[in-house]
């Protein structure tokens, strides 16, 4: 379980980067910032409601893995 938390430390780390890094390359091809804004916001958005169903199924998938040992 511990090697799962260092992971999903890492990929979260790394979620924070190239978000980091799409903001800044949208806001680069939009004239209008508060466009380049919205546009972030709503990918957040998207990803985080991936990310959060992404952790439940591997949850559960690790419980029936666990049920069957």
């Amino acid at each position: 379980m511990e090697s799962y938390d260092v992971k999903m430390k890492e990929c979260n780390r790394q979620y924070q980067e190239e978000l980091t890094q799409l903001e800044l390359d949208i806001s680069k091809y939009q004239q209008h910032h508060h466009d380049a804004r919205v546009l972030c916001r709503t990918v957040q958005v998207y990803i985080k409601h991936r990310t959060i169903q992404i952790k439940k199924d591997t949850f559960q998938q690790m419980n029936n893995f666990h049920g069957k040992l």
